[in-house]
């Protein structure tokens, strides 16, 4: 019953048989700030034990039997030779697939890849903060931010840096108030952009004109939010009011408007599944809506216990919603709006609010913009996320660099059109991430067949929410 040591290395099976296991449980927490910090340290810990367990005397370290009782097994192969000097930065792959604890389809990084911004644009002109979607990013890469009153088109920002034109509409209009929210359709030939004296307005960039005016069904509101379906026959607003209204769009005109309330006060955030089934809807009365499009026939409503502000649609899997937490909260949810059911929770071990939620269509990553609060101070943390207990990349925020000006408060984050790169806008300037390094191409090919796993249980399966 004695093994074989012919092929043993007996110092290394020592060590191994010596440790202490570490429980493989499920955390109920995600340690995003301690992550956060050893952002930068893991992964080169982590590619260090793969090129040692290479090495002929350390081979069997990932190694489950060490001492072997098959005395024909032959040894783990290792290189003829070991090259010195190697560098983890310039090995031919970034990639890494999903590990057993995902329950979303992803191909992440191996690697950190955002240690700084690429370029910034300059958004001088703002009065007060920029409000939540004054900037969008088209399928033509064209670039609109608003400011104040004024509507900035960039073309190929992060290399000319410069204003390829503007749009100010009814400039000599004495009542103009500052344009709240802009949308381009998915043809890349329109937008549609809200001002409380503007009213709703499409602009048609290959005539330089508003083509259609339009105001809200309520008496007074303020419209919050605007989507198009991915059709672009529909334009979709929500309003202080709790109010979603439809315009069906036919050319130049508007064929038809409907409306119908959907929150008990304002609306915060508003999201379209990309298979235009459903559309997301979240307000200050703590709950997130699902209505499926066709008809906006009421699907399902979820409870919270704060107000969420951040929604978004998994761009692969069908109906799979991510939702987070408000104020206090901070928590993560993931969810399959076809069967109603809960995939999947987290929280987090600090106090906090989810304050922007985006995936990479390439990647299947997840980027959230984090408030939490450190006694009185108000803080800002941007994770990369590859599953609930996994950050592989983030955007690390420095406090009180004056060459970063985050100010600690981020206004929106968008995409380009290839999601290769992710704009984060701050109070005067849109900072430009390469978000896959020098790599790009190697997202290109992302296996989106690949089988999820199966999500772990939460909370919301043992305690229903209406």
């Amino acid at each position: 019953m004695i093994p074989s040591r012919r092929e043993l290395n007996v110092d290394l099976a020592k060590h191994k048989l010596g440790e202490k296991s570490l429980s493989v449980g499920v955390k109920s927490y995600l340690d995003v700030l301690v992550q956060m910090k050893r952002l930068h340290t893991d992964w080169k810990k982590r590619v260090m034990t793969e090129c040692l367990s290479k090495i002929k005397p350390f081979q069997g370290i990932n190694n489950h039997r060490i001492l072997s009782f098959n005395s024909q097994q032959r040894p783990l192969s290792f290189p003829y030779y070991y090259r010195s000097g190697f560098d983890p930065d310039k090995r031919s792959s970034v990639m890494k697939k999903s590990s057993i604890d995902d329950v979303w389809k992803a191909k992440s990084r191996c690697k950190p890849l955002l240690k700084c911004w690429e370029s910034a644009v300059e958004l001088s002109g703002y009065n007060h903060f920029p409000s939540r979607g004054t900037i969008d990013w088209s399928s033509k890469n064209m670039m609109l931010v608003a400011v104040e009153q004024e509507i900035l088109i960039f073309k190929d920002s992060w290399e000319t840096k410069c204003v390829s034109a503007v749009v100010n509409v009814e400039a000599e209009n004495i009542g103009t108030q500052k344009i709240q929210c802009v949308k381009w359709n998915h043809a890349a030939d329109r937008f549609v952009m809200y001002s409380e004296s503007l009213k709703l307005c499409c602009y048609d960039i290959a005539s330089g004109k508003v083509i259609w005016k339009k105001n809200c069904s309520c008496s007074r509101c303020s419209i919050r939010c605007i989507v198009w379906s991915k059709t672009d026959r529909q334009v979709f607003t929500g309003c202080s009011n709790g109010r979603l209204c439809i315009f069906t769009i036919n050319g130049s005109y508007i064929e038809k408007e409907e409306s119908v309330i959907v929150h008990e006060g304002s609306v915060l955030d508003m999201a379209i599944s990309p298979d235009d089934q459903y559309i997301a809807t979240t307000g200050t009365d703590k709950n997130i809506n699902i209505y499926q499009l066709k008809g906006i026939v009421p699907f399902l409503e979820i409870g919270y216990y704060d107000p969420s502000e951040a929604l978004a649609w998994h761009p692969w899997e069908k109906g799979v919603l991510c939702i987070g937490g408000g104020i206090g909260d901070g928590s993560l949810s993931l969810w399959d709006i076809p069967k109603q059911k809960s995939l999947d929770y987290r929280r987090v071990n600090f106090l906090s609010r989810v304050k922007h939620l985006a995936w990479n269509k390439l990647s299947g990553e997840l980027v959230v913009v984090w408030y939490y609060w450190e006694g009185t101070t108000r803080s800002t943390t941007i994770p990369v996320l590859a599953s609930w207990n996994r950050i592989v990349d983030g955007i690390i925020i420095q406090k009180n660099t004056d060459s970063l000006s985050f100010n600690h408060r981020i206004a929106n984050v968008v995409w380009n059109p290839h999601h290769t790169r992710l704009g984060i806008q701050t109070g005067d300037r849109l900072y430009l991430y390469n978000f896959f390094g020098d790599s790009s191409s190697e997202w290109e090919d992302t296996d989106k067949n690949k089988i999820r796993p199966a999500g772990q249980r939460s909370i919301f399966d043992l305690n229903s929410i209406r």
